[in-house]
C-alpha cells in the first residue's frame, strides 16, 4: 500500500468518526481489502435506538453500556457481506479496546491502524500476539517517508537531485548529465 492510500483511509476513518453522535468520543473505522474499502464504522446506538451514546453520572458522561463500538458495527455489517476479514487492513482513529480486539482474533486481520491510543493497550498486545501487524499511524507514515530515496547532490553545482533507479539524471539548475 502507498503512502497516499495509508492518508487516504486514515482521513476516511477520521470522517466516519464524525458521524457518531457520542460526545465523550467519536471513533471511526474503515476496514480495507487491497485497495478496496469493505465496510466502516462508527461508535453509535444499535440501529433504531436513540441517539445518545453516554449517561451523565455525577457530573462525567459515562458510556451507555448498549453502545457498539466502530470495530462491532464492522463486524455487523461483514456479516451481511460475500467477502471476508482474510487480509484485510483496519484503520481506526483509536485502538481498539480488548473485547473488540478479541473479536477479530482469528478472522486473519493481517493489520491494524490506529491514529491514537486510548487508555488500554491489552488489545493490540493480544492482537499482536494472534498475528497482526499492529501500528500507529503517525509512526508508520514516519517509517514510510524514511524508507523514500534520499536526494543526491549534483556533482557539478550541489543543487538536489532525486535518485533515479537506472539511466541518468539531468540537473535542471546547472544542465549536467550523468549517470548512476
Amino acid at each position: 500500500m502507498r503512502k497516499k492510500d495509508y492518508e487516504l483511509y486514515m482521513d476516511i476513518a477520521c470522517r466516519v468518526a464524525q458521524q457518531s453522535t457520542a460526545v465523550r468520543l467519536k471513533v471511526g473505522a474503515v476496514l480495507v481489502k487491497g485497495t478496496n474499502i469493505l465496510c466502516y464504522g462508527y461508535n453509535g446506538q444499535p440501529p433504531g435506538w436513540d441517539n445518545v451514546c453516554e449517561n451523565e453520572v455525577d457530573g462525567v458522561l459515562v458510556s451507555k453500556p448498549t453502545v457498539l463500538h466502530a470495530e462491532k458495527n464492522i463486524l455487523r455489517k461483514m456479516t451481511n457481506s460475500h467477502d471476508t476479514i482474510e487480509g484485510s487492513t483496519l484503520f481506526i482513529t483509536h485502538n481498539p479496546c480488548p473485547v473488540c480486539s478479541a473479536d477479530f482474533i482469528g478472522l486473519g486481520l493481517e493489520r491494524l491502524v490506529y491514529k491514537d491510543a486510548y487508555r488500554d493497550s491489552s488489545g493490540i498486545m493480544a492482537l499482536s500476539k494472534d498475528g497482526v501487524d499492529v501500528v500507529q499511524y503517525d509512526e508508520l507514515i514516519r517509517r514510510i517517508d524514511d524508507e523514500q530515496p534520499k536526494a543526491e547532490p549534483c556533482p557539478e553545482c550541489g543543487a538536489d537531485l532525486k535518485c533515479a533507479l537506472g539511466g541518468g539524471v539531468k540537473c535542471t539548475k546547472c544542465s549536467y548529465w550523468f549517470c548512476f
